[in-house]
């Protein structure tokens, strides 16, 4: 009698697209069309959108948010930039900055686990957004934030991976840690764009 596997249970909602920074950049007007603003804030006032990178220097998907932000609706979105406080993503915070979009630091890639979890936690409480948009760049990205999210409960937890899982290298940890990681992050998460 040979055994037989079970079907793993599909990650969540993935979009996947070719054109993702087209897609992305019709996301917000797409999630008020589709009634999510009717969760969150009162007509009239806008809704905080958080974008949260903890990426420890730039490259290609942090470029991507400086396509994505500046373009949102002012009068029916307030953006944020969570950034982590590093020299290398400081020129990213001053390109925000610039544009009269508010950077945050929040430190989320520390020595201890609990305080990566403890300090977005916080955040979230204290800034209370409609919408997180992590922007992933690599297998472990805003791993800690993306948990976070969902135990403070934020309405809407959107990701957008930059890198595909099979091109995610690693030394420290093995393929079986990172599909759970995956797993856990797309159970927490209500869409993400690969």
């Amino acid at each position: 009698m040979t055994s037989r596997r079970l079907p793993v249970a599909p990650f969540r909602r993935v979009i996947y697209n070719p054109a993702v920074l087209k897609l992305a950049g019709l996301l917000v007007p797409v999630l008020s069309k589709s009634g999510w603003d009717k969760k969150t804030t009162s007509m009239g006032e806008p809704q905080k959108i958080i974008y949260f990178s903890d990426a420890k220097f730039l490259g290609g998907a942090e470029e991507y948010l400086k396509l994505l932000i500046p373009e949102i609706d002012r009068e029916k979105y307030q953006p944020r930039v969570a950034l982590t406080h590093r020299p290398d993503t400081r020129p990213l915070a001053e390109f925000f900055e610039n544009r009269n979009i508010e950077v945050d630091f929040v430190e989320t890639q520390g020595p201890s686990p609990i305080g990566n979890f403890l300090t977005p936690l916080r955040y979230f409480r204290q800034q209370r957004p409609a919408i997180v948009h992590f922007n992933l760049n690599n297998s472990f990205g805003c791993f800690f934030p993306i948990l976070a999210a969902f135990c403070t409960r934020v309405p809407w937890k959107l990701a957008t991976e930059h890198l595909a899982f099979e091109l995610a290298s690693g030394k420290r940890a093995g393929i079986r840690t990172k599909k759970l990681v995956k797993k856990i992050s797309n159970f927490c998460l209500d869409y993400t764009i690969a």
